[in-house]
C-alpha cells in the first residue's frame, strides 16, 4: 500500500507534465460526455411525468435537458481523438524518459543483476502502455463522475437503490482481486518471457547461424523457446481464469441485486408510491447502471495495472537517482603525476556474497604499462571494470593521484579514458562512424581517424571496402559490407586508439580474434605511441592478455589468482622468482614448442 501511495503522484503528474493542455481539455470533455447519458435519461423522465399530468413546465424542462445533453454530446464528439493525441504525446515523453534514465545511470549494475534485468525487461515491454495508462486517469475521473450521477438519480427515485452502492463496491473489490492475481501472474511470466526473447535473438543472429547448424541446435533452440513460452502462457492463463471467475461472480451478484430493486419498484409503482416517470427512469438507467458497474470494475483493473507499471517506472526513477553518484563531482586530472593506487580493494557483485577480488593492494606509477595475468575467472576483467568505475569497490578504495576515484565525476573520468574489449560492439554504421565513435568530437576528422586506423592495424580493412570510410558495414542494410571477426576487431581497436593521450587505456583481450604474430606487431606499434603519451600526460596502459609474448612487453606484470594479487614485477623478475607467473609462462612456452 505504501508503494502505491508513492506511485500515485507520479501517475497523476505524468500526463499533465507531458501534455498539460491536451490533458486538461481531454479531462473536461470526457467528464462532460460522462454526464450526457444520465442527464438525457432524466430529461425523458421529466417528459413522461409531464405527459402523465405533471404539467407543461415539466415537459419543457425535460426537453431542455434533452437538447442540452445532445448539444454537449456534439461538442464533445472529438474527445476521443483528443485523448488519443494526448496518449501519443505522453507515450513519447515516457519512452524518452525511460531511455534517458537507463542510459544516464553511470554504473552497469542494472545490466548484470537478474532481478534488476527482469524489472527493466518488464518496463521495456510496458513502455508503450505507460502512455495509455497515463491518460487512463481521464477515463477514471469521467467514470467516477458517471457512476456518481447514475447512483444519485437512482437514489432520488427510492432509497432502496442506495443498497446498490454496496453491491457496486463488491464488484469493484472483485475486480481488484482479479487485477492482483493477474499482476502476480505477469511477474511470474517475466523471467520466461525474457529468456524467450534472448533465445529468439540468438536464433536470428547471423553470427550464430553457422554454429547452430553445425551442431544441429535448431530444434533444441525451438524446443527451449516453446517450453519457456508454454510456462509463461500457463501462468498467464491461470491468472486470467482466476480473475475472470471472481469478476463474473461480482457481476452476477450486482445484477441480481439490481433486478430485485427494479421488481420492488414496480410493486411500488402499482401502488402509486412512485411516478410513471420514475419507473421509466429506472428502466432506462438499467443499461447505464450495468455499464457503470462494469466500467467501475474495469477501472479498478486498469488502475491496478497502471499502479503496477507506474510502480516499476517509479522504481527506475528511484534507482537512477540512488545510483547517480551525485556526490562525485570533482573533475578528472589533465595529467597523472603519481599514478593509480588500489588500497585493500575487495569486490562482490551486487546480489552475491562471493568475493571476486580480495584485499588487492597495488600501486601503478604514472606513465607505466601494466599487464594483468591469471586464469579465466581470476578477477582480471572485474579489476578493469573497477578502474573504469563501472562499479565501486565493496571495500577499500581506488586513488587517482591520491584522490578517491569515487569522488571524480564519472563522465569526466571516462572522458579521459579509452578502452578496447574482447566483447566489442559491432556497430552497423559507416566505417568512419565505427571508428569515430571512439571520440565523438573527432568523428568527422578524417586525418585523426586514419591515424587511429594505422595504430589499430586496420588500414587494410578500410582499403578493401567499396567506398572506403563511407562504406556501410554489417548485414542489415542493402549494399552494406560484412566483415570477418578479425576485421571487426581491428576497427574496434582503431576506435579505442582514436582518443589521443588518455590518462588510462584499458585493453581487455582486445586482440583475441587476431593471430599471435598480428597481436605482437600491433602491440609493438602501440607501445611506441603509448610511451609518447605517457611522457606527455603520465598516461597508464592496462592490458589483459593470455599471450605472454605480448605480456612481457609491459613495465609491470600483475598476477591475479582467485581474486588475490599474488605477484607483481617485471617479466625478468617474475621468471627469476619461479612463482605462479613462471609456471604459466612455461606452460605456454611448452605449448608453442
Amino acid at each position: 500500500m505504501r508503494d502505491h501511495l508513492r506511485t500515485v503522484p507520479l501517475w497523476f503528474a505524468t500526463a499533465f507534465r507531458a501534455a498539460p493542455l491536451h490533458s486538461s481539455l481531454s479531462l473536461l470533455l470526457w467528464c462532460l460526455r460522462a454526464v450526457t447519458a444520465p442527464i438525457s435519461t432524466y430529461g425523458v423522465k421529466l417528459v413522461v411525468d409531464g405527459v402523465a399530468g405533471a404539467g407543461e413546465g415539466t415537459i419543457r424542462s425535460g426537453i431542455l435537458l434533452l437538447v442540452g445533453a445532445s448539444t454537449v454530446l456534439l461538442l464533445t464528439s472529438f474527445a476521443g481523438y483528443l485523448r488519443d493525441a494526448t496518449a501519443d504525446r505522453v507515450e513519447r515523453a515516457v519512452v524518452s524518459d525511460i531511455l534517458r534514465l537507463t542510459t544516464h545511470i553511470p554504473g552497469i549494475e542494472h545490466h548484470e543483476r537478474p532481478d534488476v534485468a527482469d524489472r527493466l525487461s518488464q518496463l521495456r515491454d510496458d513502455a508503450r502502455e505507460l502512455g495509455y495508462f497515463a491518460v487512463l486517469l481521464i477515463d477514471l475521473l469521467s467514470t467516477v463522475v458517471n457512476v456518481a450521477l447514475v447512483l444519485a438519480l437512482l437514489c432520488s427515485v427510492h432509497p432502496v437503490f442506495a443498497g446498490l452502492i454496496l453491491l457496486a463496491f463488491g464488484q469493484v473489490w472483485a475486480a481488484g482481486v482479479s487485477t492482483k492475481w493477474r499482476q502476480e501472474a505477469a511477474e511470474r511470466m517475466q523471467p520466461h518471457n525474457r529468456l524467450v526473447r534472448e533465445l529468439i535473438a540468438i536464433s536470428k543472429d547471423p553470427r550464430q547461424a553457422v554454429e547452430l547448424r553445425v551442431f544441429g541446435l535448431g530444434e533444441t533452440m525451438l524446443g527451449r523457446i516453446q517450453e519457456q513460452a508454454r510456462m509463461a502462457a500457463w501462468h498467464e492463463r491461470r491468472g486470467l481464469l482466476r480473475g475472470v471467475g471472481i469478476r463474473s461472480l461480482g457481476r452476477i451478484v450486482f445484477r441480481l441485486g439490481y433486478l430485485a430493486a427494479v421488481v420492488y419498484l414496480i410493486v411500488q409503482a402499482r401502488r402509486g408510491a412512485v411516478s410513471v416517470g420514475d419507473l421509466a427512469l429506472v428502466v432506462l438507467l438499467a443499461p447505464q447502471v450495468d455499464g457503470a458497474a462494469s466500467e467501475a470494475g474495469e477501472s479498478v483493473t486498469y488502475v491496478g495495472q497502471a499502479l503496477r507499471q507506474f510502480g516499476v517506472y517509479r522504481w527506475l526513477r528511484d534507482y537512477a537517482r540512488d545510483h547517480a553518484w551525485e556526490d562525485s563531482v570533482a573533475a578528472a586530472p589533465e595529467r597523472l603525476r603519481e599514478g593509480i593506487e588500489l588500497r585493500g580493494v575487495s569486490f562482490s557483485y551486487p546480489g552475491t556474497d562471493e568475493r571476486v577480488l580480495e584485499s588487492v593492494d597495488l600501486m601503478i606509477p604514472a606513465g607505466t604499462s601494466v599487464a594483468l595475468v591469471g586464469a579465466n575467472g581470476a578477477g582480471k576483467s572485474t579489476l578493469v571494470k573497477l578502474l573504469s568505475r563501472m562499479y565501486d569497490p565493496t571495500a577499500g578504495q581506488i586513488l587517482v593521484d591520491g584522490v578517491p576515484l569515487s569522488s571524480l565525476d564519472p563522465e569526466s573520468w571516462r572522458g579521459r579514458l579509452s578502452a578496447g574489449y574482447q566483447d566489442f560492439v559491432r556497430y552497423e554504421f559507416t566505417a568512419r562512424e565505427v571508428v569515430g565513435l571512439g571520440d565523438l568530437a573527432r568523428v568527422d576528422d578524417d586525418q585523426a581517424i586514419r591515424t587511429a586506423l594505422a595504430r589499430g592495424e586496420a588500414e587494410a580493412v578500410v582499403a578493401e571496402l567499396p567506398t572506403g570510410l563511407d562504406t556501410q558495414l554489417g548485414t542489415q542494410f542493402a549494399g552494406s559490407a560484412e566483415l570477418s571477426g578479425g576485421q571487426w576487431q581491428r576497427l574496434a581497436l582503431a576506435r579505442a586508439f582514436l582518443r589521443e593521450r588518455p590518462l588510462l587505456l584499458l585493453l581487455d583481450e582486445p586482440t583475441a580474434a587476431l593471430d599471435p604474430e598480428a597481436e605482437h606487431a600491433l602491440y609493438e606499434r602501440f607501445a611506441e605511441a603509448s610511451k609518447e603519451t605517457a611522457a606527455l600526460t603520465g598516461g597508464i596502459t592496462v592490458l589483459v592478455s593470455h599471450r605472454f609474448s605480448t605480456v612481457r612487453m609491459a613495465d609491470l606484470i600483475v598476477v591475479i589468482d582467485d581474486g588475490r594479487l599474488v605477484e607483481a614485477g617485471s617479466h625478468r623478475e617474475l621468471l627469476a622468482a619461479g612463482g605462479r607467473y613462471a609456471e604459466l609462462f612455461e606452460v605456454q612456452a611448452r605449448a608453442y614448442r
